[in-house]
């Protein structure tokens, strides 16, 4: 995906710190989206926000769970 100029972007429901140091440690990811604070990183909000960074339709996901099906 690098190769072809696409970014790689972990959104996760898993809170920041953790998910920060997952991908510091596969050092594959360009952007971390994750759970901050209050802000539950799930289904609905992954959604948005990965919209709002690269618009309707922009973007390739793959998910684990049933829930996911909304992205």
């Amino acid at each position: 995906e690098h190769g072809e100029g696409r970014q790689i972007v972990l959104a996760t429901g898993t809170p920041r710190k953790f998910a920060e140091a997952i991908a510091a440690h596969l050092g594959i990811f360009d952007r971390v989206l994750a759970t901050d604070g209050p802000h539950n990183m799930t289904s609905g909000r992954k959604r948005a926000s990965l919209v709002a960074a690269y618009g309707d339709g922009g973007f390739d996901y793959a998910g684990n769970s049933r829930h996911d099906l909304s992205v």
